[in-house]
């Protein structure tokens, strides 16, 4: 255990405004856009995930140079009363109030007396020793201890030239009576306020969500970063939303809550990648 213990409230932080583009670099050799089987801001275990989660195991090292400040062993008799949930992990503290969490490791090759490692230090290997479940090795997140919210990796690494396809589909209308409509199957609908979400499934993840009501935009989500209200972690739009509210179901995600008036409405629905290719639908409804 390294001998400044880090203080349990700033792993409370591991547990929850845009950065400028930084030099970052992938903590794993050969990453490219299919190696994660979560991306950040997905439904996980009943909240959002703020970690990037790596599908394979492999040699893991520091994302930019900083301070090493705490490694956490995976069992008690290294923790004390405390229990990891990133397992064994390290973390690293950068220039402008960031730091990076590497968790999940199989094993760690830091030395406890390690203060500063570079760009590309070797931090270990990763495997499976936190509470993950599924097909998961290294959990990568990035902290912004300033502004106590979690930063997408993703905005921060280099950008793959070509990213997966996203699927669009199930868009769905829920008005106050709790009904669900499927756009696709119907063309009218009562006056009044729906909520608004698009089939959600454990593929590839958008990293933006832009919905357009008569020409006029109506919400834009994008998960660059996850901030705290309560005990609660929220993604920011035109206000925040909590997981219950995105995720209603395991299914469904929201997109925003718009309100039809009588007559012809034209709802336009866009997702799109971190490179920013577009993939959109159009309805056009009467509403009566």
């Amino acid at each position: 255990m390294k001998g400044k213990f880090f203080p349990v409230f700033i792993i409370t932080l591991v547990l929850w405004g845009i950065l400028p583009l930084s030099a970052f670099d992938w903590p794993q050799e050969g990453v490219n856009a299919s190696s994660f089987s979560t991306q950040f801001g997905q439904l996980r275990g009943g909240t959002y995930s703020n970690a990037l989660i790596f599908a394979e195991q492999a040699e893991v090292s520091a994302i930019e140079s900083g301070s090493v400040i705490a490694i956490l062993g995976d069992n008690s008799s290294e923790m004390g009363w405390f229990h990891s949930p990133l397992g064994n992990a390290v973390i690293i503290a950068h220039e402008d109030s960031l730091m990076s969490v590497y968790g999940n490791l199989s094993q760690v090759t830091v030395s406890p007396e390690t203060t500063q490692i570079p760009k590309g230090g070797k931090l270990g290997t990763s495997g499976f020793s936190g509470w993950q479940s599924g097909q998961s090795s290294l959990e990568l997140q990035v902290i912004d201890t300033e502004q106590e919210s979690s930063i997408n990796p993703r905005i921060l690494m280099p950008r793959f030239p070509e990213e997966p396809s996203l699927l669009l589909h199930g868009i769905t209308a829920v008005g106050r009576n709790g009904e669900a409509i499927e756009l696709r199957t119907r063309k009218s609908l009562s006056a009044g306020s729906y909520k608004l979400y698009r089939g959600h499934d454990q593929g590839f993840f958008p990293y933006k969500s832009r919905v357009v009501v008569n020409g006029a935009e109506v919400e834009t989500l994008t998960f660059n970063n996850l901030t705290r209200s309560g005990r609660w972690l929220t993604v920011v739009g035109r206000k925040a939303y909590n997981v219950k509210e995105s995720y209603p179901t395991a299914d469904k995600q929201f997109l925003t809550e718009v309100t039809l008036a009588q007559g012809k409405n034209t709802i336009s629905v866009t997702i799109a990648d971190i490179n920013g290719k577009e993939y959109g639908i159009t309805y056009t409804l009467e509403v009566w």
